[in-house]
Parts: C-alpha cells; sequence; structure tokens
C-alpha cells in the first residue's frame, strides 16, 4: 500500500492543486484531489478481473471550480437546498448565499466543495483532508472544522469517515 502525491495544477489564486493516489497491493487505486476533497478517480477490477475507472471524474483540474454537479466533492455546510436561503436557529433567522435558482444549494457558490482543503497522509493506506469554515461563511454561523478520512485497504475498500465540530449551533 502506498500514497503517491503530485501537483495537478494551481487555483486562480495561485494555490496548488494536489492530486493523491491511494494504490493497493492489488494495483488497485484511489485518487482524491485537495479541492473540495474530491474522489476524482477510482480504479477496480470488473468482474472479469479487469481493472477500469468507475468514478466519474474530471481530466482537467481546473474542471473542478464552477462545478454546479458538485461531481464527486464533498458539500457543505449542508447537502441538498434550503428553500430562499433563510433558516432559523434558535429564533435567529440567517440569510444564506443563493446559488440554485431561488435557493441555497450544497453550502453555496463556495461552500466545501469549492474549497482548498488542507492534506496529510496519516499511514500508508490512509490520507485525512481538513477544512475550518469561518463563523458566518455563506451565511452559516459557528466555526466549523471538518475532517473527511478515506481509507483505501487491500480488500479494495473504500471507506469514508466525516466528523466534524463547531463552536455554535449551525
Amino acid at each position: 500500500m502506498e500514497i503517491l502525491q503530485h501537483i495537478w495544477g494551481a487555483t486562480p489564486e495561485g494555490e496548488a492543486i494536489v492530486i493523491y493516489t491511494l494504490r493497493n497491493d492489488n494495483g488497485c487505486e484511489v485518487q482524491v484531489c485537495n479541492i473540495g476533497a474530491a474522489i476524482v478517480s477510482v480504479k477496480s477490477p470488473d468482474r472479469d478481473g479487469k481493472i477500469d475507472d468507475i468514478v466519474l471524474g474530471y481530466k482537467d483540474p481546473m474542471s473542478y471550480f464552477g462545478d454546479g454537479a458538485a461531481s464527486g466533492k464533498s458539500v457543505g455546510r449542508v447537502a441538498n437546498r434550503i428553500a430562499k436561503g433563510r433558516m432559523i436557529i434558535e429564533g435567529v433567522e440567517y440569510t444564506l448565499e443563493i446559488n440554485n435558482g431561488p435557493n441555497h444549494l450544497h453550502g453555496g457558490p463556495t461552500g466545501f466543495h469549492a474549497r482548498v482543503w488542507d492534506a496529510e497522509q496519516v499511514n500508508g493506506q490512509t490520507l485525512k483532508l481538513h477544512y475550518l469554515s469561518a463563523d458566518m461563511e455563506e451565511g452559516f454561523p459557528g466555526n466549523l472544522d471538518v475532517t473527511v478520512i478515506y481509507t483505501f485497504t487491500d480488500e479494495n475498500e473504500l471507506k469514508i469517515e466525516y466528523t466534524a465540530t463547531t463552536d455554535k449551533k449551525t
């Protein structure tokens, strides 16, 4: 088992776009990008043993920007829509960014899917990505500390674990 990394490109702001390849002893692999903690590719055997990519991912890193479908990416602070971009928490109304007709979708135009996540290799089979969403980002209250952990095993299992902590109701 190994994890390789290489610079795949640069964001419009000049930050490195890094792609991580988690490769197991069977020759199968998962590729994850630090933009939106996106799963870019999963190469796994079919019923005849032929290894092929089974994920709909982009070949070009710039395609991960402005992608309304959020293909393969982690979305947040919410998945799906909030009607009219308005929500109430403990009697306080919050106005969120509108990005889907009259609604707020998947954390807004610059939600988790559009952010550069920090990444670290935990061991030979685990990649940990981290993002800190600041208080009032996209209109959401509270600082939200989010981690996604991708683990790829020699049994060709891709395990995904999300955790988050916050300092306010959100």
